[in-house]
């Protein structure tokens, strides 16, 4: 989809061959060219994870992505999805590590 290049172009700065590739494909494409001018992007997108623990149970997390503007790097951050049951299951889930159970152990 081309609107997704238009973030990874434009974090490279002035980068002479990202800007070349953009000036080739608007030659190219007219309809790149105005999809390109309206600036409409895609960022990275992070759905709603569900993860099953057996000793918990279903876990839903939002997924929310923290971009570097320094370096390439990316961190997922999870959080528990509100008006879920999730809070609750890693507070029962921390407590078991805490209390020396292995959480891992069957």
């Amino acid at each position: 989809m081309w609107p997704t290049s238009e973030p990874r172009v434009t974090q490279r700065g002035h980068d002479p061959a990202a800007a070349t590739l953009v000036s080739d494909l608007r030659e190219a494409s007219r309809e790149f060219a105005e999809m390109w001018d309206r600036h409409r992007v895609s960022t990275l997108h992070c759905p709603t994870k569900t993860v099953f623990h057996r000793h918990v149970g279903h876990l839903d997390l939002d997924c929310v992505v923290l971009a570097s503007p320094l370096s390439r790097q990316r961190l997922l951050m999870l959080q528990p999805v509100p008006g879920t049951d999730t809070s609750d299951r890693l507070r029962r889930l921390h407590l078991l590590i805490s209390d020396g159970q292995s959480a891992a152990t069957p």
